[in-house]
């Protein structure tokens, strides 16, 4: 319940996004009650599984309630998948510092943002995954997380 999966679910069925061939693929533990036309469970994935599933996702929508800084928008961000995270926590944090992403508050935005993102063409979504991957390496990069440390604990 507080990855409030149930919403995400919704919204993809309310837009008509699986008869669109758009695929929601669920990562983790439970999923498996959410699975119909357009949406599979993949269960929890190793590192590498997570990686070769990223790129080849164009989003990545997390609906948790709660949520400090998930490491996933990182992660998703490195393989160039735009975030579309709930407005919760240091979600909204981590996608202003990314530069790319949106967050929403309630199932309607959620709905809105990804019909949206739906029309986006090929190519824009292309040019688009180059831009979040150079922008997170900057951001989350080990540079720049040893400066950041550095500034923190440095002499």
């Amino acid at each position: 319940p507080v990855k409030d999966i149930a919403m995400t679910v919704d919204a993809f069925h309310r837009m008509g996004l699986a008869s669109a061939g758009v695929e929601l693929v669920l990562v983790g533990h439970g999923g498996e009650g959410f699975v119909r036309p357009g949406v599979q469970t993949s269960g929890p994935l190793a590192s590498d599984d997570l990686q070769r599933l990223l790129s080849r996702a164009d989003i990545l929508v997390v609906s948790s309630r709660a949520e400090n800084a998930p490491l996933v928008i990182a992660e998703a961000a490195s393989a160039g998948v735009l975030p579309i995270v709930r407005a919760v926590g240091g979600m909204p944090e981590m996608v202003s510092m990314l530069g790319h992403g949106h967050t929403f508050a309630s199932g309607a935005e959620l709905e809105t943002l990804l019909m949206t993102e739906s029309k986006t063409s090929s190519s824009a979504r292309q040019k688009r995954r180059l831009a979040i991957r150079s922008r997170a390496k900057t951001v989350w990069g080990i540079e720049s997380v040893v400066a950041l440390y550095d500034k923190v604990y440095g002499s």
